[in-house]
């Protein structure tokens, strides 16, 4: 509704025109206008846009305008339905084609091209939460000379650092930390990878080494400036850590043979990452260690090399791959319980890029016979 100007006797048309009139220049009454102003369902026009509106002409321009909104109106709620129908539709394909996909693939347990750390015992030891320091301190920080190890020390953990923190930085600060004399041996060894650009790390962390006899006090975090967190460094035997592994896989292959029966064909495949073993064809899909090519680097190689070929073995499982890798070295190695229904070879097909150490490989089996297979490695 349109307002009206009462402090000029002023009232705007609603029609047409949208010009102001003096109540007197029409005719409308007083009472009319107090009507327009009180019911808001109330128009008034000038008597020109009243009686240029009762025309034929624009009853009909009119009627088109409303059809020509309704027409519109309707086909944009057509459209946006359509497209509803149409997200609709598209969300159930994919809900199909989800439903369709593979479970993801479970992270091996072992063997991994990573690097394991282990304890002495068959458990892995928990790593103690780290400590974080509480003491308020400054102070300088000069150079000293590196001391030897000691063998009756407890060592801790500390970190992180900036990159330009040195080990005579770090020894200097436990020195004053622990309240050492300048006679007490203090080892400190920065933790980075052999080779390790430093000044390209974020942060560092240091193992220190001293007498055993100072255990409660490098382990109370009064003693430690605020900020620098700590715990007890906790060292791992690789070698029986790799070892006590092997041993658990074989385990677990020979559970399959228990329960497999006497015509089933067992199948372990996997990227066992034992590069010096030097593979030879025996007989028919059938292959062995030539043991005067075959060169250990390690004793913890030696013993893993032991376990896991004994242990097959005694499972019965022969290993038929003799595909190489880049490196004229087989990684990937296939072991069967019944060679002579497996046929092993290069795939001409990879699946998925090739990794140059990893050659695709397919290996064909009887299909009439149960198989159990055994993913053991990312091969």
């Amino acid at each position: 509704m349109q307002s009206a100007h009462q402090s000029c006797c002023l009232f705007q048309c609603n029609g047409l025109c949208g010009e102001s009139f003096h109540i007197h220049c029409t005719s409308s009454t007083q009472q009319h206008m107090r009507s327009v102003q009180d019911v808001p369902n109330l128009f008034w026009r000038c008597d020109g846009c009243v009686k240029a509106m009762e025309t034929p002409e624009y009853r009909t321009a009119f009627r088109a305008l409303c059809e020509a909104f309704r027409t519109v109106s309707e086909t944009q709620t057509k459209a946006i339905e359509e497209v509803k129908a149409e997200l609709a539709e598209t969300n159930e394909k994919i809900d199909q084609l989800m439903s369709k996909l593979p479970d993801p693939k479970v992270e091996p347990t072992w063997p991994s091209n990573k690097r394991r750390r282990s304890s002495s015992s068959s458990v892995k030891p928990e790593v103690p939460k780290a400590s974080v320091g509480r003491k308020v301190m400054k102070f300088a920080v000069p150079i000293l000379p590196t001391t030897d190890g000691h063998d009756d020390m407890v060592w801790i953990w500390l970190s992180s650092f900036p990159p330009t923190v040195t080990e005579d930085d770090i020894r200097v600060m436990v020195r004053e930390c622990l309240s050492f004399d300048d006679d007490e041996i203090i080892d400190v060894k920065m933790l980075v990878k052999k080779d390790a650009d430093i000044s390209k790390l974020r942060a560092v962390s240091f193992k220190v080494g001293v007498d055993l006899k100072h255990e409660e006090t490098a382990l109370d975090g009064d003693n430690w400036p605020a900020g620098v967190s700590f715990r007890e460094f906790i060292f791992y035997d690789q070698k029986r850590f790799e070892t006590e592994l092997m041993e658990k896989h074989l385990s677990c292959i020979e559970n399959i043979r228990r329960i497999a029966g006497p015509h089933d064909v067992i199948v372990v495949a996997g990227d066992y990452n034992q590069g010096s073993l030097v593979w030879k064809h025996l007989s028919g899909n059938r292959s062995y260690v030539d043991p005067q090519l075959t060169r250990t680097r390690t004793e913890k190689e030696r013993l893993t090399h032991g376990v896991m070929l004994d242990g097959m073995a005694n499972c019965n499982m022969h290993q038929c791959n003799l595909v190489k890798n880049d490196r004229n070295r087989i990684l990937d190695l296939i072991f069967v319980s019944d060679d002579d229904c497996t046929v092993v070879a290069a795939a001409d097909e990879p699946l998925v890029p090739l990794d140059a150490p990893h050659p695709a490989l397919v290996f064909d089996i009887d299909a009439s016979r149960t198989v159990f297979v055994q993913d053991s490695g990312g091969c």
